[in-house]
């Protein structure tokens, strides 16, 4: 869970988040219990986070703009190289380096960035995306009540728990974060 207005908010971390790296160290041989320690002996320390979001749908509205106030680059995937500030792409949330699955539906994974563009000019007012967001570093001063975020883990009953332990040290790089009653706030 992130707390509204903590650190970790105004950094912009967010449910949908995957931790993939705390400040130099790699988290996915970690357990649940090994992150824990490691953001706790961060604590009055500036956080560095990398994390990512799974693929997400976005609606870009083109309202009064010329375009949707994105540039395109490459292929396999065409990425956004460039946005528009306050544009239909910025204000839309996306990213440099977002890479472009899906336009209009269409699956446009492996085109190159001018094919992709046409699509894009020829969708009228509105089109739907399917994004890849890049990776992203985000730095979280500690405060008083913490980091403002907290790491949950799967509910898991005594008889699965050596399965859950086995999941926190291979998958862990696909850990979300998000509350469960198992959490606690960090600080």
């Amino acid at each position: 869970m992130v707390r509204e207005g903590g650190p970790a908010a105004q950094a912009g971390l967010s449910t949908a988040d995957k931790l993939l790296r705390v400040n130099t160290m790699a988290v996915d041989a970690l357990s649940h219990d090994g992150l824990m320690e490691l953001i706790e002996l961060s604590a009055s320390q500036l956080l560095n986070l990398l994390v990512v979001k799974s693929l997400y749908q976005i609606t870009l509205l083109k309202g009064q703009a010329p375009d949707y106030g994105v540039a395109l680059k490459g292929h396999n995937p065409a990425y956004v190289a460039g946005v528009t500030p306050d544009g239909p792409a910025d204000k839309s949330g996306l990213r440099l380096g977002d890479r472009l699955w899906n336009v209009a539906e269409q699956y446009v994974r492996a085109w190159p960035a001018a094919e992709v563009r046409r699509l894009l000019h020829s969708c009228g007012n509105t089109v739907q995306l399917e994004v890849e967001p890049t990776l992203r570093k985000l730095q979280l001063p500690h405060s008083r009540q913490g980091y403002g975020f907290t790491l949950g883990q799967p509910q898991v009953s005594l008889r699965s728990q050596l399965v859950h332990d086995s999941w926190c040290r291979v998958d862990l790089v696909d850990l979300v974060l998000s509350c469960c009653c198992c959490c606690r706030w960090l600080g």
